[in-house]
């Protein structure tokens, strides 16, 4: 690890990561267990505000009425959201890589999970060693590229694929960071940032009707708050509020407004 002279690391004693796909099937079995009916491969074609404040769900193998919506649609919110919601978002794409190190070894299953800012509106982050995840590769990407450029308009326009030199400017700051890492790419997957202007989530009601819900907790730094988010969801939908403060992550805020 190579750190410039004007470069200091901060040490966090109780930060750590989730384990997405574990932390997922854990809310899924919890949700069936409390009685949720979970449709996978359904994709929803339309949604409709009705007049008397329920909500039609239409989707590729029915329809359902209810009298509350959760729109957590990520990448194709505005896709869903249609010409009732203009909001600022903006999408862009990110690869992470998993890297054989070539030294080191036995540190890097040690290492803390870290982020490391670049300065000019770079950094990237990245994981310890986890044995038979991606091969048993070490995780790590660009969490934010201020040359970052590729914004589709829709989310299936996007190319998944991920091309032989895509992996060069990674490489280059591992080379100056952690040349220990700059070893043999074995996997690497595409995945995108729903971003708000500030980088913030979105949780509020539809502009329109109370029956619908927003939830775009997004801009790439999400999921770790997903119990608290789903919890927000919760209280807005039985109760029409929550008790946690979400003043930040509303519509009408100054970022989304400009």
């Amino acid at each position: 690890m190579h750190l410039d002279e004007d470069e200091i690391g901060i040490f966090e004693a109780e930060a750590g990561y989730l384990n997405p796909e574990l932390c997922i099937d854990l809310h899924l079995k919890a949700a069936k267990n409390l009685g949720a009916d979970i449709h996978y491969e359904e994709e929803m074609t339309s949604y409709s505000l009705n007049s008397d404040d329920s909500v039609t769900v239409t989707t590729s193998r029915g329809r359902y009425d209810a009298r509350k919506l959760i729109l957590t649609v990520g990448a194709w919110a505005h896709a869903v959201y249609g010409k009732d919601i203009c909001i600022p978002l903006h999408l862009e794409r990110r690869v992470l890589y998993w890297f054989k190190p070539v030294a080191h070894i036995e540190e890097f299953k040690r290492i803390p999970v870290y982020i490391w800012d670049l300065g000019h509106g770079d950094n990237f982050y990245g994981f310890p060693e986890q044995p038979g995840f991606h091969a048993g590769g070490v995780k790590v990407a660009f969490h934010q590229q201020e040359a970052a450029s590729d914004r589709p308009v829709h989310p299936d326009q996007v190319s998944r694929q991920v091309q032989a030199a895509e992996d060069s400017p990674l490489r280059a700051v591992l080379r100056r960071k952690m040349p220990a890492l700059d070893g043999e790419l074995l996997s690497c997957v595409s995945c995108l940032y729903t971003l708000t202007p500030d980088e913030h989530f979105l949780i509020d009601f539809h502009p329109r009707s109370q029956a619908v819900i927003l939830a775009s907790p997004c801009s790439g730094h999400g999921f770790k708050f997903c119990a608290v988010v789903g919890e927000i969801l919760a209280d807005l939908a039985h109760q029409g509020s929550t008790a946690h403060d979400i003043s930040l992550f509303r519509l009408a805020r100054p970022a989304l407004l400009e």
